[in-house]
């Protein structure tokens, strides 16, 4: 026959783990919480006058013109592509109202290139160059990363 299982005693107030004779634990516990709630409500006043006299944050500043050249200007890492663009005379093509996606190198990308090919880059006898390279990074019509997913042509 199984022995029916044991049952765990409960300690009896007489035997707590507050030493015999001291009561006072929970009368403390509560003198304590309402001290703290006294404090917090004659602070209140100072506190909301506090918030009220303090400045507001500055507004966020103005987005710019949603065009890929003011996406680029804005991320701040792209100046060096933007200076090969002004170069080539193909500003107004990122300013203006058609949808192209574009896939510009970072400045750090750019940095890589040996100083005598920069040079080359900006010279006014490769106007020409530097405009097929730039138009290279530029396609017509919006490209997301899902339709890039579909492994589809690109035509530049």
């Amino acid at each position: 026959m199984l022995a029916p299982p044991l049952r765990r005693a409960r300690p009896s107030r007489r035997h707590s783990a507050r030493p015999s004779g001291c009561h006072f634990g929970r009368r403390v516990g509560r003198a304590a919480a309402l001290a703290v709630l006294a404090l917090a409500w004659l602070t209140l006043p100072a506190t909301a006058a506090a918030f009220a006299a303090a400045p507001l944050p500055a507004p966020a500043p103005a987005p710019r013109e949603d065009t890929i050249r003011g996406t680029l200007e804005e991320r701040g890492v792209h100046g060096l592509f933007l200076q090969l663009v002004d170069t080539a005379g193909l500003g107004e093509l990122l300013s203006g109202e058609a949808e192209h996606t574009l896939m510009a190198p970072q400045d750090a990308a750019l940095r890589r290139l040996p100083s005598d090919q920069w040079q080359a880059l900006l010279a006014e006898e490769n106007r020409d160059e530097l405009a097929t390279v730039v138009r290279y990074h530029l396609t017509e019509g919006r490209w997301t990363l899902a339709r890039f997913g579909t492994r589809a042509r690109v035509t530049s």
